[in-house]
């Protein structure tokens, strides 16, 4: 009885150690391709593509978190395996690079809003709600265009429609004209541009209507430029 119970704990002192010895492999492995991912992570950034570079920096973290939880198994089955053969300094090493890194690509997507806005003559100001929409996303907004990432150009102004009356109420109308063009520094390539019009009404007077036009166009635009700027 007494041979069979020592047969079994060699036995299982073998399984602990292979398996040990399988995980400090994924560890290897898994290692590997999270610091092969650096260089792309790099040139993502250096292309101006820092969306795309963020989302592979969280991808990253999170596969050093199961790296992790693989060290902590491979060193409770083997307890001869060191923490050189479990690549720890290595591994955090590399998780503070990528730390660092999410911190630098949070707010990191420069853009430079040029805009021209006017009701009837009179500046109309889009920027403020546009920036507010875009900081969703990570973007920081710049005063140097030279220093941005992306350069959204915005020329607008509005035009008096008609005006209906039923009895005596009455709905005035107005329209606006909008260009708006998006441009990546990193190229200096023009990624976007197009015109749009949109109609306001309102029962005041043809300013109202022209700053309902304006909402319609900005929740218009937006989409757009946060698609453009992020792809």
């Amino acid at each position: 009885m007494k041979k069979l119970f020592i047969a079994l704990i060699l036995f299982l002192s073998l399984v602990s150690f292979a398996q040990a010895d399988n995980l400090t492999r994924r560890i290897t492995y898994e290692l590997g391709k999270v610091e092969g991912s650096i260089p792309q992570i790099n040139m993502l950034i250096k292309k101006g593509e820092k969306v795309q570079a963020r989302e592979m920096v969280e991808e990253a973290l999170k596969q050093m978190e199961q790296i992790e939880a693989y060290q902590k198994e491979a060193s409770i089955n083997g307890e001869e395996i060191d923490e050189e053969e479990l690549l720890i300094s290595q591994a955090q090493e590399t998780k503070r690079f990528l730390i660092n890194k999410a911190a630098q690509l949070k707010n990191a997507i420069g853009v430079y809003i040029d805009c021209d806005a006017s009701i009837f003559g009179n500046a109309y100001s889009l920027v403020d709600e546009i920036q507010g929409q875009l900081a969703d996303i990570g973007c920081s907004f710049l005063e140097d265009k030279e220093q941005a990432d992306w350069v959204v150009t915005i020329h607008a102004s509005s035009r008096e429609g008609n005006k209906m009356t039923t009895g005596s109420f009455s709905t005035y109308f107005s329209y606006v004209d909008l260009k708006l063009s998006i441009d990546k520094m990193a190229n200096g390539k023009r990624v976007y541009q197009n015109a749009f019009n949109e109609k306001g009404g309102d029962t005041r007077n043809f300013e109202y209507a022209a700053k309902e036009a304006y909402q319609e166009i900005i929740s218009e635009i937006t989409p757009i430029i946060k698609e453009q700027i992020t792809k």
